[in-house]
């Protein structure tokens, strides 16, 4: 798996469905629909619309701890995929 895809639907009472998915390829109706992909090969935010449609930063870093906060395991498991792991920050900090 490649590509992290969320999708939210707003509901007519005011709140929301998501849905996520992991995937290997993209399609286009993930292209056309999903508010969210995140490619964790190249390891970059594709695509981040917001609810009231408008484009958000596509900063990696800022939507992974999001993400991460909120599907860890799948999160986790695409970034073991490519070879990325959590660094520990406990063991990387500065002794000094």
């Amino acid at each position: 798996m490649r590509y992290f895809i969320a999708t939210y639907v707003n509901k007519p009472d005011g709140t929301y469905d998501e849905a996520v998915k992991v995937d290997k390829n993209l399609k286009s109706k993930d292209l056309a629909s999903a508010n969210v992909i995140m490619d964790f090969k190249e390891r970059k935010v594709l695509k981040l619309r917001l609810d009231d449609g408008q484009v958000g930063e596509k900063d990696w870093g800022r939507v992974w701890v999001y993400y991460h906060t909120h599907y860890k395991d799948l999160i986790d498991m695409l970034d073991k995929q490519y070879g990325y792991e959590e660094p520990n920050i406990e063991t990387e900090a500065d002794p000094s």
